[in-house]
């Protein structure tokens, strides 16, 4: 019998669903909120950048990363500088208690990455990021189609 889209959706949502629950666990406990840990991880590895360059590598509204930069900017993680050329641009860089959870958050996902994929093969995982790269690849193609 063949699996209907349907039922590969439902897959999925569980899936991620399980995941971001096993990640929230993970990193709730240091104060972070949902969608944090990838932001700090993010500018651990591209910092400075400026909310709009954030919000794209995070494929979220710069809106989004507004209110992120605000909490974590009161936790002491994270600071603005403005850009002196041109005061609309304020770039975002992690504090050294940013840098040090940032850290912590990379330590975390790594571990549950690493659990997630126990039992498979390498074959496995080629063939299980190659079915990722065509999901997004068609996904940007609808995206594209929407936005014409």
């Amino acid at each position: 019998m063949e699996i209907t889209s349907e039922e590969l959706s439902l897959l999925d949502r569980q899936l991620h669903c399980c995941q971001r629950n096993i990640h929230q666990k993970a990193v709730g406990s240091l104060g972070l909120h949902y969608g944090q840990p990838l932001m700090l991880m993010i500018l651990l590895d591209h910092q400075p950048l400026f909310q709009k360059e954030l919000a794209h590598r995070m494929n979220v509204t710069p809106a989004s990363v507004t209110v992120s930069v605000k909490r974590m900017e009161k936790s002491g993680w994270v600071e603005k500088t403005t850009n002196q050329e041109d005061l609309r641009y304020v770039a975002i860089r992690l504090t050294a208690k940013g840098e040090a959870i940032a850290r912590r958050c990379r330590e975390e996902m790594q571990r549950i990455d690493q659990e997630k994929y126990v039992g498979f093969t390498p074959q496995e995982r080629e063939q299980l990021a190659d079915f990722y790269r065509r999901m997004a690849a068609n996904l940007q193609t609808l995206k594209e189609e929407t936005e014409a």
